[in-house]
């Protein structure tokens, strides 16, 4: 009996290669575009500010693991005394895992620091800095406060300016992010090939890059959100109460209101922890409808205080709204 049709492992390999080959040309990109001026390329290619030998000889070594016998072979060969290493540094020496990690990753972040502050709004937040018209404002208080502080600290003792300072609490925020990715990974690991996997996708993401000395705020942001992730599944694991997440969030939000996106998940936390409370019953309690009145009360006012200072985040939303001073025209939705 003949069917039709395709064959699935066919169309699996055909997905295999395209994800291959876009990888490649990214790679490519990636090479190519450092070789534009620095200052068009805003700080997204941070391989540009490093010598054309490292670069290459990276971006090299990453095209060759795409090819399948090197692969294999890589693997053959790291793979089982990157295991062992972890396992022992994690799993039998945790003290000395906790020590030897944080500080490869610190002497990593030092040594491929980023040689400009033209992302985001590092020049601006420096030359404030440096200027003293840095003041904290209500979308990152605490963060602004923090970075204020440890500047006229560092600068009356040891002589640091803005951009050192800066790196520095970058810096020491990527190593407590590497701290808790070690403990997320043993968290959720079985196994240690299932550990290392976990903390490598968490080391080596792209928001990994805020650890290399940027001037922003957002560092701390960075390794804030990942403890809170790991309270909570702490506190779903049943191995903490619900006040180690709260606290967290509560601190996560003056350091930057961006954070607020978080709210969803501390509210799963609190109406979903036990199996057997299931909706019907939850719509039944009056906590439920007691907290679904004060967000209500909450997003109420968020969008008076956004209507009243004309906040241009809201003109991307709402095309009836126009954009702001900071981008008048700049309304997503608008048919203009």
């Amino acid at each position: 009996m003949v069917t039709s049709g395709t064959d699935p492992q066919s169309g699996s390999t055909k997905v295999g290669d395209i994800t291959v080959a876009v990888c490649l040309f990214l790679l490519f990109l990636l090479w190519f575009a450092a070789f534009f001026p620095e200052k068009r390329l805003w700080g997204i290619n941070h391989w540009a500010y490093f010598p054309f030998w490292l670069r290459t000889a990276l971006i090299a070594v990453a095209c060759l693991s795409f090819v399948p016998g090197i692969r294999r072979k890589l693997t053959l060969f790291l793979n089982p005394p990157v295991v062992k290493v972890f396992g022992f540094l994690t799993e039998r020496r945790k003290i000395l895992g906790y020590l030897l990690l944080p500080l490869l990753s610190l002497v990593i972040f030092h040594l491929l620091r980023t040689k400009t502050h033209l992302l985001g709004d590092g020049f601006q937040i420096l030359d404030s800095l440096q200027s003293g018209s840095l003041v904290p404002n209500w979308s990152q208080p605490l963060a602004i406060w923090i970075y204020l502080n440890s500047y006229h600290l560092l600068d009356r003792l040891f002589g640091l300016d803005g951009a050192s300072v800066y790196a520095l609490i970058s810096y020491l925020a990527g190593v407590i992010f590497v701290i808790f990715a070690i403990r997320l990974a043993v968290l959720l690991g079985r196994n240690t090939s299932t550990r290392l996997f976990v903390f490598l996708i968490l080391t080596l993401m792209g928001s990994t890059v805020l650890f290399f000395g940027y001037a922003e705020h957002y560092p701390l942001l960075c390794a804030g959100i990942l403890i809170y992730i790991f309270y909570c599944l702490k506190y779903l694991h049943q191995e903490t109460n619900f006040l180690a997440p709260l606290m967290i969030y509560i601190i996560l939000v003056p350091l930057h209101f961006s954070s607020l996106f978080l709210l969803p998940s501390l509210l799963f936390l609190f109406l979903f922890r036990e199996e057997e409370r299931r909706l019907p019953r939850l719509l039944k309690e009056k906590t439920t409808w007691i907290l679904l009145l004060c967000l209500l009360i909450l997003f109420g006012g968020l969008i008076l205080y956004l209507r009243k200072y004309n906040w241009f985040v809201l003109g991307n939303l709402m095309p009836d709204l126009h954009g702001g001073y900071t981008g008048p025209n700049y309304t997503l939705f608008s048919k203009t």
